[in-house]
């Protein structure tokens, strides 16, 4: 009698250490979940400070019908030379749309 009542004793102490265990587990996997929200929101927030800095550093160009510009050539990875300018132009502008952009 005396061993099944120290067994006993001995399971019910563990099943209190696991619900414990479990408890602190919870809270801080809820715990780590805040923390990573936290992360980010805050690098949310410095993306958005950095695309503000960066927009109010960009020039507005405005274009008109009959002007020059050059154009660069965004497609052609590979160039002949090491000197060769990836700038083509200058060409004439025929046509400036609404919304900024142009025909050559």
């Amino acid at each position: 009698m005396g061993l099944a009542h120290r067994a006993y004793w001995a399971v019910k102490k563990v099943n209190l250490k696991y619900d414990n265990t479990s408890k602190e587990r919870k809270l801080n996997l809820n715990e780590l979940e805040e923390i990573r929200n936290e992360a980010f929101e805050t690098s949310a927030a410095y993306k958005a400070k950095m695309k503000e800095v960066h927009d109010a550093m960009i020039r507005k160009k405005t274009f008109e019908v009959g002007q020059r510009a050059w154009l660069y050539s965004s497609r052609a990875t590979f160039f002949p030379g090491k000197f060769k300018s990836k700038w083509m132009g200058p060409c004439v502008i025929l046509r400036v749309g609404n919304y900024g952009e142009v025909e050559i």
